[in-house]
């Protein structure tokens, strides 16, 4: 278990990178962003532009070269997670946070607090791959 807190938020990191176009993509008519792997879902900017969303595997948002400058590019994730780390957290507060039940006569109420944390954000290397024409 960590000590930290953060691991239980519940909503939206962003992660943001400034980068030049690489030289390997100076001849590509459109430009594939890779994520080996994220949670759970993510909106990607570059310049200023919305490129796509991506929530599901493959993590895959392809886009026009032309978004991309020779220097001075700027990457903007927002990455919107799921709530069940935060219904862990509330569970082992014993916090009142159900509104809803679970319909299940033998299971008298829903229970996370032995859950265990689950992965959030970007997770592994994220990589720009070219058409290469």
């Amino acid at each position: 278990m960590t000590d930290s807190r953060s691991v239980f938020y519940n909503g939206t990191g962003i992660y943001t990178a400034n980068f030049d176009r690489p030289k390997l993509l100076k001849n590509s008519s459109y430009i594939r962003l890779l994520f080996s792997d994220l949670r759970d879902m993510a909106e990607v900017s570059i310049n200023g532009k919305t490129i796509g969303r991506t929530w599901s595997v493959p993590y895959i948002i392809d886009f026009d070269s032309h978004i991309l400058k020779p220097k001075g590019n700027t990457i903007t994730i927002r990455v919107k997670n799921l709530a069940t780390n935060r219904i862990i957290w509330m569970d082992r507060q014993k916090l009142n946070w159900q509104e809803s039940y679970i319909a299940d006569p033998k299971k008298s109420h829903f229970d996370a607090a032995d859950w265990e944390i689950v992965p959030s954000g970007i997770i592994g290397p994220v990589k720009l791959i070219g058409d290469d024409k």
